[in-house]
């Protein structure tokens, strides 16, 4: 029976081949791959690096832009009309829903 080798020649390594080294990840996710998510995956220049304030106001307009569409889905709930809508300036009277007069209300039967 043959036994195993226990030492093997080292494998041969070209001088002009890629030079491989361990990169630390957690998960898969190394210092790369989080730094590039953290600026914009899509800015890789360093002119166009999102900075803090950037984001602070593409997440502010998202944020308004959401709250508007919010109010205005439930802008039909009597309370939510009443307390917020009828009072926002220069728009509120758009919401303010007139009683209707009861001659008007003629029911045929």
């Amino acid at each position: 029976m043959a036994s195993p080798i226990t030492s093997r020649a080292p494998s041969f390594k070209s001088a002009y081949g890629p030079k491989y080294q361990h990169q630390a990840n957690i998960h898969g996710w190394n210092k790369t791959a989080v730094t590039r998510i953290w600026r914009g995956a899509d800015h890789s220049d360093e002119d166009h690096k999102l900075t803090v304030g950037n984001r602070c106001l593409r997440a502010g307009m998202y944020g308004g832009a959401a709250g508007v569409a919010a109010l205005l889905f439930v802008s039909g709930i009597p309370r939510v009309r009443t307390d917020i809508m009828e009072r926002i300036p220069f728009v509120g009277h758009f919401f303010v829903k007139e009683p209707v007069n009861p001659a008007d209300n003629v029911s045929f039967r």
